[in-house]
Formats: structure tokens, sequence, C-alpha cells
């Protein structure tokens, strides 16, 4: 593990004081955000270089992806003809530091459909930019997805509420880009999607009604 920490941190060394890299935005790097940073690292192409590792080792093509959040990494548990491939084997993939999060990409077959499950995920309070920590999705979308579910352990106001219970969210206020901390933040590759992304279907109507039934 130690071993891996310290090849990252010699490798973003050599990455932070190259300066064709800052050519890039014509500014000394002081005066860029760490999403715009991370987004310009984290091309097209090498979003394209670790989703084609992933397949390399996986023989499948996943239709769905599911994010399990805290409490709920169990799910992968689920997964039959399962491959597990820990985040400390693919090439510049973040770890997670938290305790729960087992941090494996998990590929099988689950109620007939393939899927990739996320077993741990990555948090700004890791030290991440908000950009490394949707980095993930833009792999699944190259490696086939269509649908991803998203999972975590969420607060509520509403005292019917116990702890354990199992919410459906339809929406959410984004604080933190409230306060221009987003993850599309710097360039943007239209194969990826458009730089201003409509957001008023990402809780898919349709699927909430199945998960309500």
């Amino acid at each position: 593990m130690f071993n891996i920490i310290n090849h990252i941190k010699d490798s973003l060394k050599g990455w932070l004081i190259n300066e064709e890299f800052y050519k890039n935005f014509n500014l000394p790097m002081q005066f860029i955000c760490q999403d715009a940073v991370t987004n310009t690292y984290y091309n097209y192409e090498k979003i394209e270089s670790i989703a084609r590792w992933i397949s390399e080792r996986i023989n499948l093509k996943p239709d769905l992806a599911i994010i399990c959040g805290t409490g709920l990494g169990q799910i992968a548990d689920l997964i039959q003809d399962s491959k597990k491939i820990p985040y400390t084997e693919i090439p510049e993939f973040p770890i997670t530091t938290v305790s729960g999060h087992k941090g494996n990409l998990v590929f099988g077959h689950l109620n007939g459909l393939s899927i990739v499950c996320m077993q741990g995920r990555f948090h700004p309070y890791e030290g991440y930019s908000q950009a490394l920590c949707s980095m993930p999705i833009k792999i699944f979308k190259l490696l086939g997805c269509k649908l991803i579910i998203l999972t975590n352990a969420a607060g509520s106001i509403n005292n019917e509420y116990e702890v354990g219970d199992l919410m459906l969210l339809k929406d959410h206020i984004s604080m933190p880009v409230m306060t221009l901390q987003h993850p599309l933040i710097g360039p943007n590759d239209e194969r990826f999607g458009p730089r201003f992304v409509a957001v008023n279907t990402i809780y898919n109507r349709d699927l909430r009604q199945l998960f309500k039934y």
C-alpha cells in the first residue's frame, strides 16, 4: 500500500511542475482551480486508456453501474460470476480511505443484468477534487453503461424516519455548486457530453417508479 502511495506522490511531483501541462491554461498553477486541473489531466484519452485496461480484464460489457455508499458495500456480494478488481491495481485510479469502503470494482451479473459495482467511493473530504470523485462515471460510460444507480448514507429532518430506512431521492440542492465547486469545471470534451448538462431529468421518473414497486 505504501509503495503505491509513494509512487503516486512521485508521479504527481513530476506532473505538477510540468510547465508544458500548465501552458494549456496560460496561467501560473496557483491561479488554476483544482477541478480544472483534474479535468485537464483526466482527458478523454486518459479515461479511455483506463477503461481499456479494465475491459481487457473482464469478459462482459456492463449495462448498469451501481455505486455503493456507506453501509451498502454488501450489494456487491450478491453479484453472480463476479470478477473483482481492486482500485489499487487500476492505473491512475483513486483509492478510498474511508472505513467500510472496500475499494473494488466488481463485475458480474445480477438478476440477468450485466453490471459493474463500485464497492466504495470517493469524497472531497478525503482530499480529492470534485472532478476526481466523479471521474469513475466517465469510465463507466466508456465501458458501456447506460444507467447508473447512486447510493449513499443520507440524513433526514423527517422524524418518522429511522436509522437504516431506505429512501428514494428525487432531487437535491447542491450546496458546493453554489460555491463554484463543481466536477464539470475546466476543459469540456463533447465526447463525454455537453458543457451545460440538463439536470431536470437526472432522477429519472420511470426508474423511480420501478423502485417504488
